[in-house]
């Protein structure tokens, strides 16, 4: 089995297409992409995610699927975003992680 495994922040989830549903939309490139090669898709993208959730997550997203014939791609995000563990609840879908941007 060939997986699309694609990492990346709201551009790569899709945030700004229009759907009812939780998670990446259907309407995203690495959805798209995944339907006309005939791929299965393990999209790890998420709005918000900076640079360092983004290569955490495709780590840990690698690691679990090592055992199939994988193809990755990464679009990077802002290099104004950081991201910082806390060793107490952050309150955020993340945790222990934090992202901290210009708007926070």
């Amino acid at each position: 089995m060939t997986i699309l495994v694609t990492a990346g922040d709201s551009f790569t989830f899709g945030a700004e297409l229009k759907e009812d549903k939780p998670g990446p939309s259907p309407y995203s490139w690495p959805k798209i992409s995944a339907n006309i090669l005939g791929w299965n898709l393990h999209n790890v993208a998420l709005s918000g995610n900076g640079n360092e959730a983004i290569s955490r997550k495709l780590i840990d997203a690698i690691e679990t699927l090592k055992d199939y014939d994988l193809y990755v791609v990464v679009m990077w995000s802002f290099p104004n975003r950081y991201e910082f563990a806390f060793s107490f609840e952050t309150n955020t879908r993340d945790t222990p992680y934090r992202s901290i941007t210009a708007w926070d």
